[in-house]
């Protein structure tokens, strides 16, 4: 059901361009920012499966202890993020779900559907900012959606805190960001 709203939410945003704002999060496990620059947004950005993240911004320690109910989950949602912030929306299409992906050819209509699901989460979900740094806090398994939430923190362009919320499914994929 959840994930049904929120690919409802999805094409809301993607078609209509309001911006959700979940500003205002505790920190928790560490990245590091180098430059503050953001990367050139672009379906074809290489990951090179490094841990960096915008502006420079490195992973400083491993991942959380993953306490969602999927094992892997926490891997995913972090090289679902980390692709979103080097630009690569191709593997962030690709480590989405068929619904996130049917949603973003939909509104696609013809073009990029990668890049238009990237052009989402920083128009949609982050209204319109880039992050420079941040932190991934944790995962926990959440039964309501049937899904393993990773919570991270990202420091905005303009420095306010944000927190998103990526749900993995037990397939393993990326269903849901906020």
């Amino acid at each position: 059901m959840l994930l049904i709203a929120g690919l409802g939410t999805l094409l809301l945003f993607l078609l209509d361009g309001d911006a959700g704002d979940q500003r205002g999060a505790e920190q928790g496990a560490v990245l590091t920012a180098g430059q503050q620059e953001q990367p050139a947004r672009s379906s074809t950005s290489p990951v090179g499966g490094t841990g960096q993240l915008p502006g420079g911004a490195r992973m400083g320690g491993s991942v959380p202890a993953d306490e969602g109910l999927y094992p892997g989950s926490g891997e995913v949602a972090l090289a679902w993020v980390e692709a979103v912030g080097q630009g690569d929306f191709q593997t962030a299409y690709d480590l989405s779900c068929a619904e996130v992906q049917e949603a973003a050819v939909a509104a696609a209509a013809g073009e990029d559907p990668a890049q238009v699901l990237g052009d989402y989460f920083y128009t949609g979900t982050l209204g319109g900012q880039g992050f420079t740094s941040g932190t991934f806090d944790g995962v926990e398994h959440q039964a309501e959606s049937a899904t393993d939430v990773a919570s991270f923190t990202l420091e905005l362009d303009d420095g306010e805190p944000f927190l998103l919320l990526v749900h993995v499914g037990a397939d393993g994929t990326v269903c849901d960001f906020r």
